[in-house]
């Protein structure tokens, strides 16, 4: 199973709607399914999705976290937190798009 989260850069009430995505990746996922989540690093909501999977991670280990990027300069710093927090780094094969578009061009498969 693939799961995939999108949402807003700033959110609020976040406790909220981690306590919902906890609740409704306990009640799609079947016990003992193999589950990718496929996460972005942009903004409040992709943290908390990572939190919510991270979480469910720790009880069902047979689910991975993919960070999904657009982009390739990613800071040693934040390397550094990528490989402690996900499985995998996706890169899509970008680099003749300009930065402002590759998200755009991506999901329209341009």
């Amino acid at each position: 199973m693939v799961i995939s989260f999108c949402g807003h850069r700033d959110i609020f009430c976040q406790e909220e709607i981690l306590k919902k995505i906890t609740f409704y990746l306990n009640k799609i996922i079947k016990k003992n399914d193999n589950v990718e989540f496929y996460l972005g690093g942009y903004g409040d909501f992709d943290e908390i999705a990572r939190i919510a999977c991270t979480k469910y991670k720790k009880t069902n280990p047979n689910s991975k976290l993919f960070y999904i990027t657009p982009y390739i300069n990613i800071t040693t710093t934040k390397m550094s937190f990528l490989k402690k927090n996900y499985d995998e780094i996706i890169y899509p094969s970008l680099e003749f798009v300009p930065q402002k578009f590759a998200i755009f061009y991506k999901i329209n498969g341009l």
